[in-house]
């Protein structure tokens, strides 16, 4: 009862020659979001940034006396300065010396004595 091989090979069905291919699809949904990436490694040292200023500042003070003057120290610049009167001596002169400011210097009359103060820095002078 089974089929002979002559017969079953009338009745194979062959491939035939390749189709043409065809028209592109249309686009598909969007995908689902991936998952978190892992952590990426450390970078560069960055370049140094630019040094700010330095600022030094002291406080000179004069010799009490009826003039008194608060001299900075060599490379230094007086940006600020006051004077007192000793036992409450009203000072009659208070003021920067120099050109550029370089100390303080103050003043009173009568004898009276007073204590000049300087403030000091390294900064370049105004």
């Amino acid at each position: 009862m089974g089929i002979s091989l002559a017969r079953a090979e009338k009745l194979l069905i062959r491939a035939g020659p390749r189709g043409a291919t065809g028209a592109q699809g249309i686009t598909g949904a969007q995908g689902i979001t991936g998952a978190q990436g892992a952590e990426g490694a450390q970078g560069d040292v960055g370049v140094q940034g630019p040094q700010g200023a330095t600022l030094v500042t002291s406080v000179a003070t004069g010799a009490q006396g009826p003039q008194s003057t608060a001299q900075c120290d060599v490379g230094q610049f007086a940006v600020g300065g006051g004077s007192q009167g000793v036992q409450g001596i009203v000072v009659h002169h208070s003021a920067p010396t120099g050109d550029p400011a370089t100390g303080w210097q103050a003043t009173t009359s009568g004898g009276a004595e007073v204590i000049a103060f300087a403030i000091c820095t390294t900064a370049d002078a105004p």
